[in-house]
């Protein structure tokens, strides 16, 4: 007796139906396998063809070893083991799929190790690990999601964007009961921690615009907090 067709298998010399689960087959039942029938079947160690598991569109002697993924997922070998993961996913140890930190877009090794970052967030790499920041001057909101941009003329900002570190060139930090403000020189910060001009001849002021810390020109302060509002002195050097 010739071959018998793919699908078959011969027995006391006749062509049998393989079991459903089988292309072919070498006998009778599940566990009678050469090949599976499925495209997302694998031909496991007791020859029975069984479902690919997780996202795997075809696998390899378990059910977890993937060979390719479905839409929308990236095989990912670890250790001999391929794994169908999201792009924002890593594979860890125990070929899972864990989530990467919030500010990566995608990650390797560990959640907080970016390749690249969500957003506006830059990658900076230090010893080997990348890590995804906002700009010097801008402040990670707090759904760690979005960079903001710091207030007016400030360099950097910390806690809420109207905090200033630090200034941009020609400005002065000044701070008020915490918060940092920036101004120019000839400015202080009031009540609201805005930037109001000195009065014309102070150089530099605090509290008001008549409060003077120096002055323009040849004028001198008058004692060490001159109150040129309330003293209304001003003395020339000739």
């Amino acid at each position: 007796m010739g071959s018998c067709p793919t699908g078959t298998y011969q027995s006391s010399g006749n062509c049998t139906l393989c079991d459903s689960s089988c292309l072919t087959c070498n006998g009778a039942g599940p566990n009678a396998c050469l090949s599976c029938s499925g495209s997302n079947e694998y031909l496991a160690a007791d020859s029975s063809c069984n479902s690919c598991g997780g996202n795997c569109l075809t696998c390899q002697s378990t059910a977890t070893n993937c060979l390719t993924c479905k839409c929308n997922y990236v095989l990912t070998n670890l250790n001999g083991v391929g794994s169908c993961c999201l792009s924002s996913q890593y594979v860890d140890l125990g070929n899972n799929c864990v989530n990467c930190n919030i500010n990566c877009k995608t990650c390797v090794t560990m959640a907080t190790n970016c390749l690249t970052c969500n957003n506006y967030l830059v990658l900076s790499t230090v010893n080997g690990l990348g890590t995804c920041q906002c700009l010097s001057n801008q402040l990670l909101d707090q759904t760690g999601t979005y960079c903001n941009n710091c207030g007016t003329n400030c360099a950097s900002c910390s806690g809420n964007v109207s905090n200033c570190q630090s200034c941009n060139s020609n400005y002065v930090l000044t701070q008020i009961n915490g918060p940092g403000t920036c101004c120019l020189s000839n400015q202080y910060v009031d009540g609201s921690y805005a930037c109001n001009n000195c009065t014309v001849n102070c150089k530099t002021c605090q509290t008001t615009a008549t409060n003077c810390l120096s002055c323009y020109g040849n004028l001198i302060v008058i004692s060490a907090f001159v109150h040129v509002q309330a003293t209304n002195i001003w003395i020339q050097l000739v």
